[in-house]
């Protein structure tokens, strides 16, 4: 049986020092609207595409902005043996799009409610 942990998409992490600038080009670069934040492997938050347009470039200021200025604790995770079907029940119940994926504090992936639903109707 396929689990969370198998449809989750590796995304590049953030460093708590890195600009907003370039958590954007992650973004941009890779197809998602949230960015983990990471110490190492461990997430410490996210950043999303609202607090980036609202807390770093609406300002002017993207090129001063720091990723850990705008982090965020993500409303929802999701655990990798978890079956797309639970998730993406919990996923719609929030309103969520797109779920970052943990094993205890190690970051794994973002898992997109389209690619669950996908992956259930195949």
């Amino acid at each position: 049986m396929v689990s969370v942990g198998d449809i989750a998409k590796y995304v590049t992490p953030s460093k708590p020092s890195d600009s907003v600038a370039e958590a954007a080009a992650t973004m941009k670069n890779e197809n998602v609207t949230i960015v983990p934040v990471c110490d190492g492997e461990n997430l410490v938050g996210i950043v999303t595409d609202r607090a980036i347009a609202v807390g770093g470039f609406a300002d002017n200021q993207a090129g001063m902005t720091k990723v850990e200025e705008l982090l965020e604790k993500p409303s929802m995770t999701l655990a990798p043996d978890m079956k797309p079907e639970q998730a993406a029940e919990l996923m719609n119940a929030s309103r969520l799009t797109e779920v970052i994926v943990v094993d205890g504090d190690r970051f794994v992936g973002i898992v997109s409610y389209f690619h669950l639903k996908e992956k259930i109707n195949a």
